[in-house]
C-alpha cells in the first residue's frame, strides 16, 4: 500500500470520522438528557467517542439487518454526516462555556502529539503491503468483504466457505466494511487503515483510563505514551492482523472508565446508560475482552468491598446499578448472542471437552508471557503497585470514608485503591487461563497486559514525580511537554517506531499478485485450487502455508483450506470439513514427522504422493482441479510436492510458472498428459 497519498489521507480522515463522530453524538447527547448540568467531561467527550463509536456501528449493522436494512454508501455517509451534525450542535453550548486551563491546553496538545507521533510511525507500518499479513487477516478481510458486499451481519460465510452459519464477532469488521463503502476503498486497504488508526487511538483511550481512574492527567499521558511508544503491544498487532481483539480493546478501557464513574456516582443516570451500551457493544465486538471487562467488574467489587466494608448501602447501591446495567446490555445484544448460544456454544463445548495435555501446553504456555509483555512493561506495572501499596501505607486503610464533595474521591476508591483494582484485574486476567483449559490462552491475555500496565506504569509514574516534587514544584505543564518529547526518544530505545515485519509475517508479494490477475483471465469461474497447508495447534487445526489462501479474495475461486474462524461453522455437506482435513493430510510432506498429527482427532491417512489415487479421488470430490504454491519468503512454507506433480505429467500440467517462485498446475483426473 502506498501510505503517501491523497487517497490515502481520505482513508485516514474517514477512519476518524467513523470512529469518533457516532460515539461523540451519543455522549454529548446523553449527558444533555440525563446529566445537564454536567460540563467537567468537555475535553474527555471525544475519548468517550472513540469506544460508544465502535460499539455503536456493529450494533447498528445487527439491527437493520433484522430489520432489513442494508449498509449501502448513501446510508454510511450519512449516518456519517448526521452524526457529526449532531454531536456539534449538542455539544456547542458546552464548548461555549468551557474555559480551560493553561495546563489543561498543554496536556491536551501533548496527547495530541503522541497521537500524531503514533500515526507517522504506524503508517509507515504498512508501506508497500498489498494485503494485511499473517493467517488471521484472511477471514478478518474475508468477513469485512461479505459485510461490504452484502451491506448486512452475515449469515454464512458464502459464497467463500460452504457453511450455512455465521457465529464470528463483527465488531472490527463492520468499522472496515463502513471504511470501504463510505471511501470506495478496496477492503484489503480499508482493512489495513482501520486496523493502523485503532492502533493510534489505544493513546488516547489509554489516556482516558488513567485520567479517570486516578484523577490525575500525567497518569493519563504516561499511560498513553507507555502504550503507544514503550510497548510493543498493540503496535506489534500489525504484524499479525489482531484487529478484531484490538477493537475489542479500544473499546475496553472506555467502558471500564464508565463502569468506575458509575460506582463512584459521578453522574449514575448517564454512566449506567452508557456502561449500559458498552456491555452490549462488547457482546457483538469481541468475546473474550466482554470477559475481560467481568474480571475488571469483580477486581473493582473486591476492593469496593474491602474499603466500604459496613458500609451496605453503598455497598447494594453499586451491585444494583452494575447489574443492572450489565442486564441492559445483555438485552441489547441478545439478537446476536441467541445466534452464538445456539450455533457457537455447542461446538465450543465439544472442543474444549477434547483438547489435550499437549494442547494445553503450547496454548498456556507461559512463555508468551516474556515474549509480548517484556520487562519495562512489567517494571512499569510493578511501580505503579508500589506506589498504592506506599500511598495505602501512609493512611489508615480502615478511616472513615472521605467526604466527596471535599476532595473529589468517593468512598473506598482513592487512586490508590483504583491502582489495586488494576493490579488485581492483571491478576485475574492471567488466572483466567485455568478455570476452564482452552478457553482463553496465555497468548490472548499476555497481548492484552498492556492495558492494565500501562495504567499502572501511568500511576506510578505520576506518583513519583509528586513524591520527587517536595523539593522542587515543577508546573504541569512542562511535565506534560516532557512525556510529549519522550514518544519519539522512546520510540528508538524500545524499537517501536517501526515495529512491522514483513519479511516475517507476509505471505502475499507481487508474483502472487501476477499469478491472482492470471487465475482471473486464465481459469474458469467454478475453478477450485488446491493450496498448501500445515498442521497447527498440536493437531487440531488446520491453515493454509503459503499466498494461497487469498485466492477466494484477489481471485474469486475456492481452494481446498477455508479461513480458519469458518472452521467452528456448521457445513452444507456434512462430511466437508472431514474431507478438507484429509485431503490436507494426504498432501503435507511426505518427510515431515509432524504431518503424522491428525487436525480434529478424526481417523486420516498418511500423507501420500500427489497422483495417488487416494490424493486424486479426494481432490475431486472436492471440486479440486487446479494446484497453487505460492511465492517463497516471509511466513509462506511451500509444503506441496511440485517435485513430484512435474515428474507426474499425466495427471499434472504446470500452467504458470515458475514465475517469481509461483507454480500453478491443472489436474489432469484422466490421465491424459500421459499421451503428450
Amino acid at each position: 500500500m502506498e501510505v503517501i497519498s491523497l487517497e490515502t489521507l481520505v482513508l485516514i480522515v474517514a477512519a476518524f470520522l467513523i470512529l469518533i463522530a457516532p460515539g461523540l453524538a451519543i455522549y454529548v447527547l446523553a449527558e444533555r438528557v440525563l446529566a445537564p448540568r454536567t460540563s467537567n467531561a468537555v475535553p474527555l467527550a471525544p475519548l468517550f467517542g472513540i469506544g460508544l463509536s465502535i460499539g455503536f456501528w456493529p450494533l447498528l449493522l445487527l439491527y437493520c439487518s433484522l430489520i432489513g436494512i442494508h449498509f449501502v454508501p448513501l446510508f454510511v455517509g450519512a449516518t456519517v454526516a448526521i452524526s457529526l451534525v449532531v454531536a456539534l450542535i449538542a455539544w456547542w453550548p458546552q464548548l461555549k462555556g468551557y474555559r480551560p486551563s493553561s495546563d489543561g491546553i498543554v496536556s491536551g496538545l501533548a496527547l495530541a502529539s503522541l497521537t500524531i507521533f503514533a500515526l507517522v510511525f504506524r503508517l509507515g507500518d504498512i508501506q508497500g503491503l498489498a494485503v494485511p499479513m499473517f493467517g488471521d487477516s484472511l477471514h478478518h478481510t474475508m468477513i469485512t468483504t461479505i459485510i461490504a458486499q452484502t451491506g448486512q451481519v452475515p449469515t454464512s460465510y458464502q459464497p467463500f466457505v460452504p457453511v450455512t452459519t455465521f457465529t464470528y464477532h463483527f465488531g472490527f469488521h463492520t468499522l472496515a466494511a463502513v471504511l470501504s463503502k463510505l471511501t470506495g476503498a478496496t477492503v484489503p486497504d480499508a482493512v489495513l487503515i482501520m486496523g493502523q488508526v485503532l492502533i493510534v487511538l489505544s493513546i488516547p483511550v489509554a489516556y482516558l483510563f488513567g485520567r479517570v481512574l486516578f484523577r490525575s492527567s500525567l497518569a493519563g499521558l504516561v499511560s498513553a505514551l507507555i502504550t503507544g511508544f514503550i510497548s510493543v503491544m498493540p503496535s506489534y498487532y500489525v504484524n499479525w492482523g489482531r484487529y478484531t481483539q484490538l477493537a475489542g480493546q479500544i473499546l475496553l478501557p472506555v467502558a471500564l472508565a464508565l463502569l468506575v464513574r458509575l460506582v463512584r456516582g459521578d453522574s449514575r443516570r448517564l454512566d449506567f446508560a452508557l456502561t449500559a451500551f458498552c456491555i452490549g457493544a462488547l457482546g457483538v465486538v469481541h468475546y473474550r475482552i466482554l470477559i475481560f471487562y467481568g474480571l475488571f467488574a469483580l477486581a473493582l467489587a473486591i476492593w469496593r468491598l474491602v474499603t466500604c466494608w459496613g458500609r451496605w448501602s453503598f455497598l447494594v447501591g453499586d451491585l444494583a446499578r452494575v447489574v443492572g446495567a450489565g442486564a441492559i446490555g445483555v438485552l441489547v445484544a441478545a439478537p446476536w448472542l441467541a445466534n452464538v448460544l445456539a450455533n457457537y456454544y455447542p461446538g465450543l463445548a465439544r472442543r474444549l471437552g477434547s483438547v489435550t495435555t499437549e494442547y494445553i501446553a503450547g496454548y498456556n504456555s507461559l512463555d508468551n508471557f516474556t515474549r509480548y509483555v517484556g520487562v519495562a512493561l512489567a517494571l512499569l506495572g510493578a511501580l505503579g503497585v508500589f506506589a498504592a501499596i506506599v500511598s495505602l501505607a501512609r493512611q489508615s486503610f480502615r478511616a472513615p470514608p472521605k467526604d466527596t464533595t471535599a476532595t473529589g474521591d468517593p468512598p473506598g476508591l482513592p487512586a490508590s485503591v483504583a491502582a489495586l483494582t488494576v493490579a488485581t484485574w492483571a491478576g485475574l486476567m492471567f488466572a483466567s487461563l485455568w478455570p476452564i483449559p482452552g478457553a482463553i490462552g496465555s497468548y490472548t491475555v499476555a497481548i492484552a497486559l498492556y492495558i492494565p500496565l500501562s495504567a499502572l506504569g501511568g500511576y506510578g509514574a505520576a506518583w513519583a514525580t509528586e513524591v520527587l516534587q517536595h523539593g522542587v514544584r515543577i508546573a504541569d505543564a512542562w511535565l506534560s511537554v516532557a512525556v510529549a518529547a519522550g514518544a519519539p526518544i522512546c520510540a528508538i530505545l524500545f524499537s517501536t517506531a517501526h515495529i512491522a515485519h514483513p519479511e516475517l509475517f507476509a505471505y502475499v508479494r507481487d508474483p502472487d499478485l501476477k499469478a491472482f490477475d492470471w487465475i482471473n483471465s486464465n481459469t474458469p469461474t467454478d475453478a477450485g485450487f488446491l493450496i498448501s497447508s500445515e498442521i497447527s495447534y498440536a493437531g487440531r487445526g488446520l491453515t493454509a502455508s503459503d499466498a494461497g489462501m487469498w485466492i477466494p479474495l484477489e481471485a474469486g475461486r475456492k481452494v481446498s483450506v477455508p479461513a480458519l474462524s469458518a472452521w467452528t461453522e456448521q457445513p452444507i455437506v456434512p462430511d466437508f470439513f472431514t474431507d478438507t482435513r484429509k485431503l490436507a493430510v494426504l498432501t503435507q510432506p511426505l518427510d515431515k514427522s509432524e504431518t503424522q498429527q491428525t487436525p480434529g482427532g478424526e481417523e486420516s491417512p498418511t500423507p501420500a504422493p500427489p497422483g495417488s489415487q487416494a490424493t486424486l479421488a479426494l481432490m475431486q470430490k472436492l471440486g479440486i482441479n487446479y494446484i497453487f504454491s505460492g511465492s517463497p519468503g516471509g511466513a509462506s512454507k511451500q509444503r506441496l510436492d511440485i517435485a513430484g506433480m512435474r515428474k507426474d505429467r499425466c495427471h499434472f500440467q504446470l500452467v504458470y510458472g515458475p514465475e517469481g517462485g509461483v507454480n500453478i498446475f491443472r489436474v489432469l483426473y484422466d490421465g491424459s498428459g500421459c499421451a503428450k
